[in-house]
């Protein structure tokens, strides 16, 4: 099942329910879609050093059957303070696929949603800063999203706890969101969660 679903699920039970959560609400375009697997993820309430590494697997590029990626890897990493704020952040995803690579998608973390109960969904807002597929995804400057997929582990929706996960189960979405007009949206909504803090 495609995370974008999850999210939009997400998002439908936070407007009518009650306290605590930080989702941005992120609405994954279908295509571009690359899929990550076989993810870990730790985070280090100390130091707040947020790290999420696995592999690319494959990418849908317009709705036919999903290209595999061969030596594909993820590698998301975030400086994230005890209260959530996203202090600093990249990704970089490569691999080779149909001609593309070995950079295939890198970006800059702008914004980060999470729930406060725990669970197993994080989301990412990202601006695109190069690879072959940048174009793919709207070209340098243009934003992306990642929901992803914890998996397992100890994640408490409390950035003062540290947490891992180390059974590679955890997986990640990684597609455009719409254009300039549903970014202000976005914005605006998302500063109005962080202010009321729903919960799902």
């Amino acid at each position: 099942m495609r995370f974008r679903v999850l999210s939009a699920t997400v998002v439908a039970t936070a407007c009518v329910t009650t306290a605590q959560a930080d989702f941005i609400g992120l609405d994954l375009l279908d295509t571009p879609d690359i899929l990550a697997g076989f993810i870990d993820t730790s985070y280090d309430a100390n130091t707040d050093a947020f790290l999420a590494s696995g592999f690319a697997l494959e990418i849908d590029f317009d709705g036919s059957p999903p290209s595999p990626i061969a030596a594909g890897s993820f590698l998301l990493t975030a400086t994230i303070n005890n209260v959530g704020d996203v202090l600093g952040g990249t990704l970089a995803v490569d691999g080779m696929v149909d001609g593309f690579g070995p950079s295939l998608l890198t970006g800059s973390l702008d914004d980060i949603g999470w729930d406060d109960n725990g669970g197993t969904l994080l989301e990412f807002l990202f601006t695109v800063t190069g690879g072959m597929l940048a174009g793919d995804y709207g070209g340098n400057g243009s934003q992306f999203g990642v929901i992803l997929n914890l998996g397992s582990g100890m994640y408490t929706g409390d950035w003062r706890d540290s947490f891992a996960t180390t059974s590679s189960s955890g997986t990640a979405d990684i597609a455009p969101i719409p254009g300039p007009g549903a970014l202000a949206a976005f914005a605006v909504a998302g500063g109005l969660i962080r202010r009321r803090r729903r919960s799902v």
